[in-house]
C-alpha cells in the first residue's frame, strides 16, 4: 500500500510539473514587434488569422491590444491583379494604359519590368513604354467587438517600377466612422528587399481627409519608394474604424507616381467618387504624375 501511495504521489507531481511547464510556455514571449510590443505564441497566432506578419510587426500597441487575446478573428478580402503600361516620350508621361488580370495571367506575367523602346523615325532612343505588374489587396478584419474594424490596404509589386517617388495609399469608409485620428489607430510600412520602413502615427506622411466634425472621410499615406530597391517591394497601411453600421463598406486606392513628386505635392488631394481608383482626387497640378490605378471596394456584412 505504501508503494502505491508513493507511485500515485510521483505521478501527481509529474502531471503538476507538466501543467506548470505548459502554462509557462503559453506565457513566454514569442515575438516582439518593431514597436516593442511583446506577444506570446498564442497571441501572435490569434493575430495571424487576420493580418500578415509585417502588419503585426508594424502595428501600434493600441491596435494590437484590442485583438491579441481574441481567438475568433475573421476577415473579408478583395484582391485585384493589375498590369500598367506607361508611355514616356522625352522623359515625360504621355499615356497610361491599365488592364485588370486574372490570377493565372498575373502569375504568368514577367518577373521584371518590361521596357519596350518606341520604334519609328519620330521617336528618340529614350522614348519607351514601361509595363509593370502589381497585386492589390483590401482586407476588413474584426474580432469579438464587431464595431471595431481594421482595414488593411496592401500593394505587392511583382516587378520593380523604374520611377521611385511618393506613392499614395488611401482608405475611406462609405459610412460615418470614427477613431483613425485617435492615438495609435493607424500604421503603415514599406518593405523593400526584406527591409522595413515603419510609418507610425506621428509620421508627417499621413494625410487625414475630414468631412464633418464627428465623421471622417478617411486618410492616406504617402510613401517614398526606396531608390535602392532591386528585388522586392511591398506597401501597406492599416487603419482602425469604429463603426456599428451593417453592412460596412470601405473604398481603397493605391496610386503610383510615374514622375518625380515631392511629399507636399503627393498630399495635394481630397476624396471623391470621380477620383483615381474612384477615391483620390489629386490637384490638377499633380494628377498627371500618377498612374490612375483601379481602386478596390470591400463590404463586411454581419447580419444576413
Amino acid at each position: 500500500m505504501k508503494k502505491i501511495t508513493i507511485l500515485l504521489c510521483t505521478i501527481f507531481m509529474m502531471l503538476l510539473n507538466i501543467t506548470s511547464v505548459n502554462a509557462l510556455e503559453q506565457d513566454d514571449i514569442y515575438f516582439v514587434t518593431m514597436n516593442g510590443v511583446e506577444l506570446t505564441e498564442i497571441q501572435y497566432n490569434n493575430l495571424r488569422k487576420g493580418f500578415s506578419h509585417d502588419t503585426i510587426n508594424t502595428m501600434s500597441k493600441e491596435m494590437i491590444d484590442e485583438l491579441k487575446d481574441d481567438s475568433n478573428i475573421k476577415k473579408v478580402t478583395t484582391t485585384k491583379y493589375v498590369e500598367t503600361s506607361v508611355h514616356y516620350i522625352d522623359g515625360q508621361v504621355v499615356n497610361t494604359a491599365e488592364k485588370e488580370l486574372s490570377l493565372n495571367e498575373f502569375e504568368s506575367a514577367p518577373k521584371d519590368a518590361v521596357i519596350t523602346p518606341m520604334s519609328g523615325a519620330r521617336f528618340e532612343a529614350h522614348d519607351y513604354v514601361e509595363t509593370n505588374y502589381k497585386k492589390i489587396t483590401l482586407d476588413i478584419t474584426y474580432g469579438a467587438s464587431v464595431s471595431t474594424k481594421y482595414v488593411t490596404l496592401t500593394n505587392i509589386w511583382k516587378t520593380i517600377p523604374k520611377v521611385k517617388s511618393f506613392d499614395v495609399l488611401a482608405i475611406a469608409p462609405q459610412v460615418t466612422s470614427l477613431s483613425f485620428n485617435f492615438s495609435g489607430h493607424r500604421s503603415g510600412y514599406q518593405k523593400w528587399d526584406g527591409n522595413i520602413v515603419n510609418y507610425d502615427i506621428d509620421s508627417e506622411n499621413w494625410k487625414l481627409v475630414s468631412s464633418t466634425l464627428f465623421g471622417k472621410k478617411g486618410l492616406g499615406l504617402s510613401q517614398n519608394l526606396v531608390n535602392d530597391t532591386t528585388t522586392s517591394l511591398e506597401n501597406s497601411i492599416t487603419v482602425v474604424f469604429l463603426c456599428g453600421t451593417d453592412p460596412f463598406t470601405v473604398k481603397a486606392s493605391y496610386q503610383h507616381a510615374t514622375s518625380d513628386v515631392s511629399l507636399a505635392q503627393s498630399k495635394k488631394y481630397t476624396f471623391g467618387d470621380n477620383g483615381m481608383g474612384d477615391l483620390i482626387e489629386f490637384d490638377s497640378s499633380v494628377a498627371s504624375k500618377y498612374d490612375n490605378t483601379k481602386g478596390l471596394s470591400a463590404t463586411l456584412t454581419l447580419l444576413t
